[in-house]
């Protein structure tokens, strides 16, 4: 891995041609554009207040100058100079050889100073490279404000220490060079022992006096032979003033310099305010590289046995082992899965994001795989230019389309007497929601026998449905035949699961109508749930269902109401384990007609004989039907000689006993069970037997 330490420099300038508020601006001049960086790399972020910074590496003069008398040529016609590019003085006519700034509002900023490199011509003779040989050919430094009279930098007029090369770049300077002139001196041998003629740097304070909210600066050589001699040149000119207030975002350093190590890509802010409430600012991203991990969780397909792993940063498509050791994977199970072979894909210029990894088995079960990163058999995982792969590294493969459907038919029914009900559902170790994406439909089939042969009954196109009725059969196809239905999930272009069949409950009702005390019900069986219990129920044409038996046989025996009605019956079984699935037959129907009173009274009469009392006749049902009894016995002459109400016990009848033989007269009044009310009367001989 790369570990640079990348030096940023964050300047504050301003460029306006009218005045600066100065120390309140801010760009960066390097780097110039964004960054980017490795993942654990260390950025050392620096700040300078900064409102001219020049160095005309562009080659020209660039921004922050308001004149160019000097007519500057930046073609470095004496040699290089500190940093690329530099301005040279003297290689070209000019009337006035000055070269004047803008204004600038010192007022806001504190500390002030002007800096820059320079160097005298140094060679004898006429041509772009002469040499200011005498008192008053050296450069002044000067300022003026609100466009009034130029002066020189207070002194002390020091010339720097520092290097006295004359190839380079490398240039150095040990103590920069202070005040507003430095005078010219003559002679090749003092001029090569002087750093006026090499290059230098120069750093003067602003003195309190050039404080204005105007404040112009200028190089100016105020005398000179004429064109191609007394030459001169500077380069990385700067005017700033050190800022009272900084602050980094989003660390919060309050220094001027901000060491930073960005685990992601940030954007960093610094911002430089003073006491009045001015502010400026300025930004940078840094971008990191990331050590390169696995990109994402991988979708695979049943019975794959190759896998695109995808990185999200690219490596070197030589670190790939091919025996595939650097991906390890475990089954849905936790259980090793062993991986044979690692291939670099649409690999470019050696880089690539992606590799094929093969497995030894085929990827036969649903569920989610791991796959993670490992050291390979060659000591190493895949290698970036920021790092290797991360170890142990870990994302997801799931697989979801092993389609492993179980079809199950749950019940079949038939809805109020009318046409079949079926539901069913299924399982599968498929992601439902995969599934739905490949549904196609289901397919309901009907037949009159368990074993077929079948034929397509109706469709259901939406997944989510499993309830179908039948819209074909009726009333009169229920009461006659066994229905059985068979239910077929089609998915994945023509893949199918079939589910087991069941038949409707067929209530027999042959024997109902019949006019016996008993009903004999049978209906065949029902296989939706092992041993089901049957239960029988019979409602009136205005009453509700009501339990008459239950049985785990297919028939049942009960005894007929007595009660004259219109009677349902029917069967039905519940299912033990999930009691929302109820199974129900057809519907028979039966009636029992009123029964009507009846009384009937012997003519004659014999005591001590057979019938010894006078009571209804009850044999063979002469008598019957009633639910309540009141009989009287009179003579010829109206007297009532006997009354009596249990018509079903014959003892409790008139037994005549002191009674001559005769006529005598009976009245009868009854009430029927039905709640009809009559009355019967009539006359009977009394006969006494012979000794």
């Amino acid at each position: 891995m790369k570990k640079n330490i990348t030096l940023l420099t964050l300047f504050v300038f301003a460029l306006s041609l009218a005045s600066f508020g100065q120390g309140l601006n801010i760009t960066i001049s390097n780097p110039t554009q964004d960054t980017t960086i490795c993942e654990g790399d260390t950025l050392i972020l620096q700040s300078t207040t900064k409102f001219l910074n020049n160095d005309f590496n562009n080659g020209t003069i660039g921004v922050g100058w308001s004149s160019t008398a000097a007519n500057p040529v930046f073609n470095n016609p004496c040699g290089d100079g500190p940093v690329g590019i530099h301005l040279w003085v003297g290689a070209t006519n000019s009337a006035t050889r000055t070269i004047e700034t803008v204004s600038y509002d010192l007022t806001t900023g504190s500390a002030c100073f002007v800096s820059f490199w320079m160097r005298y011509g140094r060679v004898q003779g006429a041509g772009p490279c002469e040499d200011p040989d005498l008192p008053d050919e050296g450069v002044h430094l000067q300022y003026r404000t609100n466009n009034g009279p130029w002066f020189d930098f207070p002194g002390p007029n020091l010339d720097p220490i520092g290097n006295l090369m004359t190839v380079g770049p490398g240039y150095w300077t040990l103590t920069p060079g202070t005040g507003g002139y430095w005078t010219a001196i003559q002679g090749q041998a003092g001029q090569a022992v002087s750093t006026l003629y090499h290059w230098n740097e120069y750093r003067v304070e602003i003195p309190p006096t050039a404080v204005s909210t105007s404040t112009q600066f200028r190089w100016a050589q105020l005398a000179n032979s004429s064109t191609n001699f007394d030459a001169w040149g500077i380069d990385e000119v700067v005017i700033g003033c050190t800022p009272g207030n900084v602050i980094w975002t989003p660390t919060g350093t309050t220094t001027m310099n901000d060491t930073v190590s960005p685990v992601q890509s940030t954007e960093y802010i610094v911002e430089i305010f003073d006491t009045l409430g001015n502010s400026a600012m300025d930004t940078v991203m840094v971008y990191v590289y990331p050590q390169p991990r696995l990109a994402g969780d991988i979708i695979g397909y049943c019975g794959d046995s190759t896998l695109i792993v995808t990185l999200d940063t690219t490596v070197m498509c030589n670190t790939i082992d091919f025996d595939g050791s650097l991906i390890r994977m475990l089954d849905p199970n936790g259980v090793g899965f062993p991986v044979i072979n690692a291939v670099p894909i649409n690999c470019q210029m050696g880089m690539t994001n992606q590799f094929l990894i093969q497995t030894l088995f085929p990827l036969q079960n649903n569920g989610t795989y791991q796959l993670f990163t490992k050291i390979g058999n060659d000591a190493n995982t895949a290698i970036s230019e920021c790092g290797s792969l991360v170890q142990f590294d870990t994302v997801n493969v799931t697989i979801i389309d092993c389609y492993d459907v179980e079809m199950d038919l749950l019940n079949v029914t038939v809805l109020n007497n009318d046409h079949p009900e079926i539901e069913w559902s299924f399982t599968t170790d498929t992601n439902r929601a995969h599934l739905d994406t490949v549904f196609e439909a289901y397919y309901i089939y009907r037949s009159l026998n368990p074993k077929g042969p079948y034929s397509l009954a109706g469709t259901v196109n939406t997944f989510l449905d499993t309830v179908w009725e039948d819209p074909v059969l009726g009333t009169l196809d229920v009461n006659s035949k066994n229905y059985n239905y068979r239910v077929d999930m089609v998915f994945n272009g023509g893949n199918s699961s079939s589910s087991d069949s069941i038949q409707t409950i067929l209530l027999g009702c042959g024997d109902f109508g019949t006019d016996t005390t008993t009903l004999e019900a049978s209906w065949t069986s029902y296989w939706g749930w092992p041993n089901p219990d049957y239960i029988l129920e019979e409602k009136s044409s205005a009453g509700f269902w009501n339990v008459i038996g239950t049985t785990t046989d297919t028939f049942l025996v009960y005894p007929k109401t007595f009660d004259s009605d219109d009677y349902t019956i029917r069967v039905k079984t519940i299912n033990p384990v999930d009691t929302s699935l109820v199974s129900i037959s057809n519907f028979c129907t039966y009636s029992v007609a009123p029964r009507d009173a009846r009384v009937t009274m012997p003519n004659v009469f014999t005591p001590g004989g057979n019938y010894p009392y006078f009571n209804a006749i009850t044999a063979n049902d002469s008598t019957t039907n009633l639910s309540e009894f009141q009989g009287y016995i009179y003579n010829r002459w109206g007297t009532k000689l006997y009354e009596w109400t249990d018509w079903e016990n014959m003892s409790a009848g008139w037994d005549g006993n002191g009674h001559p033989e005769g006529t005598y007269y009976y009245v009868v009044k009854a009430r029927g069970i039905e709640g009809e009310l009559f009355e019967k009367s009539g006359h009977f001989m009394l006969f006494r037997r012979e000794e």
